[in-house]
Protein backbone atom coordinates (compact mmCIF):
# COMPACT_ATOMS: atom_id res chain seq x y z
CA UNK A 1 0.00 0.00 0.00
CA UNK A 2 0.92 3.60 -0.61
CA UNK A 3 0.47 6.59 1.11
CA UNK A 4 -2.53 7.22 -1.30
CA UNK A 5 -4.07 3.76 -0.26
CA UNK A 6 -3.12 4.57 3.14
CA UNK A 7 -5.04 7.72 3.59
CA UNK A 8 -8.17 6.12 2.06
CA UNK A 9 -8.33 3.79 4.62
CA UNK A 10 -9.53 6.64 7.81
CA UNK A 11 -12.66 7.32 5.26
CA UNK A 12 -13.33 3.63 4.51
CA UNK A 13 -13.78 3.08 8.05
CA UNK A 14 -16.72 6.02 8.14
CA UNK A 15 -18.36 4.49 5.19
CA UNK A 16 -19.16 1.41 6.93
CA UNK A 17 -20.20 3.05 9.45
CA UNK A 18 -22.49 5.10 7.70
CA UNK A 19 -23.61 1.94 6.20
CA UNK A 20 -23.83 0.23 9.87
CA UNK A 21 -21.84 -2.53 8.61
CA UNK A 22 -20.90 -3.83 11.83
CA UNK A 23 -19.52 -7.38 10.41
CA UNK A 24 -16.58 -4.84 8.08
CA UNK A 25 -15.73 -3.08 10.94
CA UNK A 26 -15.32 -6.08 13.47
CA UNK A 27 -12.86 -7.61 10.79
CA UNK A 28 -11.31 -3.58 9.63
CA UNK A 29 -10.55 -3.45 13.65
CA UNK A 30 -8.34 -4.91 15.25
CA UNK A 31 -9.21 -7.33 18.74
CA UNK A 32 -6.96 -5.23 20.61
CA UNK A 33 -8.18 -1.89 19.03
CA UNK A 34 -8.38 1.30 21.21
CA UNK A 35 -9.62 4.62 21.08
CA UNK A 36 -7.92 6.93 23.07
CA UNK A 37 -9.72 10.56 23.15
CA UNK A 38 -10.78 14.14 25.48
CA UNK A 39 -13.82 12.31 26.34
CA UNK A 40 -13.43 8.41 26.36
CA UNK A 41 -11.67 5.56 26.24
CA UNK A 42 -13.00 2.56 24.04
CA UNK A 43 -11.95 -0.55 22.93
CA UNK A 44 -12.83 -2.20 19.79
CA UNK A 45 -16.33 -3.25 20.83
CA UNK A 46 -17.41 -0.52 22.96
CA UNK A 47 -16.10 1.58 19.41
CA UNK A 48 -18.49 -0.26 16.99
CA UNK A 49 -21.10 -0.22 19.58
CA UNK A 50 -20.66 3.76 19.93
CA UNK A 51 -20.69 4.44 16.57
CA UNK A 52 -23.56 2.03 15.42
CA UNK A 53 -25.93 1.75 18.19
CA UNK A 54 -25.64 4.86 19.98
CA UNK A 55 -25.01 7.02 16.90
CA UNK A 56 -27.36 8.63 14.14
CA UNK A 57 -25.00 10.40 11.70
CA UNK A 58 -26.47 12.48 9.47
CA UNK A 59 -22.79 12.73 7.60
CA UNK A 60 -19.25 11.75 8.20
CA UNK A 61 -16.76 13.74 5.61
CA UNK A 62 -13.06 13.11 6.06
CA UNK A 63 -10.13 15.24 4.69
CA UNK A 64 -7.03 13.18 4.83
CA UNK A 65 -3.71 15.13 6.30
CA UNK A 66 -0.89 12.70 6.17
CA UNK A 67 -0.05 9.71 5.51
CA UNK A 68 2.99 7.20 6.69
CA UNK A 69 3.34 3.77 5.18
CA UNK A 70 5.96 1.39 6.74
CA UNK A 71 5.77 -2.42 5.20
CA UNK A 72 4.48 -3.65 8.65
CA UNK A 73 2.23 -0.23 9.43
CA UNK A 74 0.69 2.35 8.52
CA UNK A 75 -0.15 5.95 10.39
CA UNK A 76 -2.59 8.03 9.12
CA UNK A 77 -4.03 11.57 10.43
CA UNK A 78 -6.83 13.69 9.18
CA UNK A 79 -9.58 16.03 9.68
CA UNK A 80 -12.92 14.45 10.35
CA UNK A 81 -16.18 16.11 10.35
CA UNK A 82 -19.42 14.44 12.22
CA UNK A 83 -22.88 16.02 11.81
CA UNK A 84 -25.58 14.21 13.67
CA UNK A 85 -26.07 12.43 17.59
CA UNK A 86 -24.14 10.86 19.53
CA UNK A 87 -25.54 9.72 22.89
CA UNK A 88 -28.58 12.01 22.43
CA UNK A 89 -26.13 15.07 22.26
CA UNK A 90 -25.88 16.72 18.76
CA UNK A 91 -22.69 16.51 17.59
CA UNK A 92 -21.31 18.68 14.79
CA UNK A 93 -17.18 19.68 14.24
CA UNK A 94 -14.56 18.64 12.89
CA UNK A 95 -11.86 16.32 14.73
CA UNK A 96 -8.32 15.62 14.12
CA UNK A 97 -7.43 12.13 14.50
CA UNK A 98 -4.21 9.94 14.41
CA UNK A 99 -4.65 5.89 12.94
CA UNK A 100 -1.96 3.30 13.37
CA UNK A 101 -2.79 0.51 10.81
CA UNK A 102 -1.01 -3.02 11.20
CA UNK A 103 -0.60 -5.27 8.17
CA UNK A 104 -1.87 -8.70 9.03
CA UNK A 105 -1.21 -11.18 5.89
CA UNK A 106 -2.39 -8.70 2.96
CA UNK A 107 -5.04 -7.40 4.97
CA UNK A 108 -4.73 -4.04 7.55
CA UNK A 109 -6.50 -3.50 10.53
CA UNK A 110 -7.13 -0.61 12.47
CA UNK A 111 -4.71 -1.08 15.55
CA UNK A 112 -5.06 2.39 17.41
CA UNK A 113 -6.91 5.93 16.79
CA UNK A 114 -6.13 9.38 18.95
CA UNK A 115 -9.05 11.34 18.51
CA UNK A 116 -8.17 15.55 19.83
CA UNK A 117 -11.10 18.24 18.97
CA UNK A 118 -9.90 20.53 16.25
CA UNK A 119 -10.42 24.51 17.03
CA UNK A 120 -13.87 24.23 14.78
CA UNK A 121 -15.92 21.60 17.38
CA UNK A 122 -19.14 23.21 18.46
CA UNK A 123 -19.81 22.82 21.72
CA UNK A 124 -22.72 19.86 22.86
CA UNK A 125 -26.42 21.73 23.79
Amino acid sequence: MDDSGARQLTAYVYEQVLARRRHVLETLLHDDFILAGVRDHLDRDEWIQRMLDDSDFERIDTRPLDAFVHPAMAVVTAAVTYTGTQLAERLYGEWLIADVWQRRGVDWQLISRTMLPSANVAPSN
